[in-house]
């Protein structure tokens, strides 16, 4: 086990504060799914004994759980997407292409 963050590893990013009025909240980021940009802190019943969150209540658990991914470039990302479609041309090319074997005659 590594004590390194590393790709790949699910992570869950917690926190608490308190307002103007002394009122502590202890939560977690959270998301809806990998393509919404949006993140939430979503506030959770207090710690249990051992110091982790109740989370035998909350339905969205899921929600929580974060996997590291290194930094994704839009700019490489339309690269692929043009490469693959130009290799859905020409293999739709070579697949209508007749060719024809031609000796030559001495």
């Amino acid at each position: 086990m590594s004590s390194y963050l590393l790709y790949g590893d699910y992570i869950i990013i917690q926190s608490s504060f308190s307002d103007k009025q002394k009122n502590k909240y202890e939560g977690s980021l959270s998301a809806k799914g990998f393509f919404d940009n949006n993140v939430y802190f979503q506030t959770h019943p207090p710690m249990n004994e051992k110091g982790f969150p109740n989370t035998s209540v909350v339905t969205n658990y899921r929600d929580f759980i974060f996997q590291v991914w290194p930094l994704l470039s839009y700019e490489a990302y339309k690269q692929m997407n043009k490469i693959e479609a130009q290799k859905q041309i020409l293999k739709h090319k070579n697949e209508n292409t007749i060719t024809y074997d031609t000796k030559l005659q001495e």
